[in-house]
C-alpha cells in the first residue's frame, strides 16, 4: 500500500503553510498599523 505522501512533500508543503501564514500574519500587522492613517 503506497503512502499518501512522501517525506519530501510534507516537508515541502510544510514549508509552503508556513510561509502563507507568515504572509498573511504581515499583512494584517501592517493593515492593522496603517489603519488610521489611510
Amino acid at each position: 500500500m503506497a503512502e499518501a505522501f512522501t517525506a519530501e512533500q510534507v516537508r515541502a508543503f510544510g514549508t509552503f503553510f508556513s510561509t502563507i501564514v507568515f504572509l498573511i500574519t504581515l499583512l494584517i500587522r501592517i493593515k492593522r498599523f496603517l489603519g488610521p492613517i489611510i
